[in-house]
């Protein structure tokens, strides 16, 4: 592929600094975003999982 033809992934920074990607390192990206996708459904289910017990304790609670 001639190299003024290869796309470049531009991202800005929450500063507006702007960097690019070179396509090689777009499966890293993914592979971050895997990771960083998985860590949140970790600590969402584990919130649900507090939250549910909470409220059986607090049923336990009021039927005593």
């Amino acid at each position: 592929m001639d190299e003024n033809k290869k796309q470049k992934i531009v991202f800005k920074d929450k500063d507006g600094n702007s960097f690019s990607i070179p396509p090689q390192g777009s499966l890293g990206l993914l592979a971050l975003g895997d990771i960083g996708l998985t860590a949140w459904r970790q600590v969402r289910e584990q919130s649900r999982a507090e939250k549910r017990q909470e409220i059986i304790d607090k049923k336990n609670k009021n039927k005593a």
